[in-house]
C-alpha cells in the first residue's frame, strides 16, 4: 500500500516532473482518493511548472497542496493548481517576470520576447483560474520580484488556510 503523501522538495524541472507523474500515477493505480502534496521549491522551469499544474489538475485523486519554508517562481503554479493549499504561517512566496538568457540575431531575440510575453500571459490566465483573483492583479505582482506572506497569499486566494 502506497502512502497518501508525495514530497516535492527543490528545483522545478523535468527530472521532478516525471518522478512526481510516476509516484502520482502509482497512487491513482490504487485508488487512492486524496493525496497530500508538500511543497517547498525555490522555483526553476516554467514549463514543467506548467506540466506539474495540468497533471494536478487532471489527477482522479484530489490533491492537497501545503506550502513549507519558500514557495517561489515556478514553485508559485504549482501551489495553486491544488485542489485545497495550505501553507505554513511563516511560510513566503516569491513570483516574479520570467526571465531567459537569450543569444542569438535580433529576429530570433524578437521571437524569444514575444514567447515570454505569452507564457506569462498565461500564467497571468491559470492564476486566475485556479484562484479567482483577477488576471490584472497577478500581472502587477509579476511584473517586479514580489514577496508575500502566507496572510497576502490568503487575501488573494492562493491559499484556502494558513496553518
Amino acid at each position: 500500500m502506497l502512502k497518501r503523501k508525495i514530497y516535492l522538495i527543490g528545483e522545478i524541472s523535468d527530472a521532478s516532473y516525471k518522478r512526481f507523474s510516476i509516484q502520482l500515477a502509482a497512487r491513482e493505480a490504487e485508488s487512492i482518493k486524496s493525496i497530500e502534496l508538500e511543497l517547498m521549491s525555490e522555483g526553476g522551469d516554467p514549463i514543467a511548472a506548467l506540466a506539474f499544474a495540468g497533471r494536478i489538475r487532471t489527477s482522479k485523486c484530489e490533491i492537497k497542496i501545503t506550502a513549507y519554508g519558500q514557495v517561489a517562481s515556478a514553485a508559485v503554479l504549482i501551489l495553486a493548481a491544488g485542489d485545497y493549499r495550505r501553507m505554513q504561517a511563516s511560510c513566503w512566496l516569491m513570483m516574479h517576470e520570467d526571465s531567459a538568457g537569450i543569444e542569438g540575431k535580433v529576429s530570433d531575440l524578437e521571437l524569444a520576447t514575444a514567447h515570454l510575453r505569452r507564457l506569462e500571459d498565461q500564467w497571468a490566465k491559470l492564476l486566475e483560474q485556479y484562484t479567482g483573483t483577477p488576471k490584472s492583479v497577478w500581472t502587477n505582482l509579476h511584473a517586479t520580484e514580489t514577496y508575500l506572506s502566507a496572510g497576502q497569499c490568503k487575501d488573494l486566494r492562493i491559499v484556502d488556510e494558513v496553518m
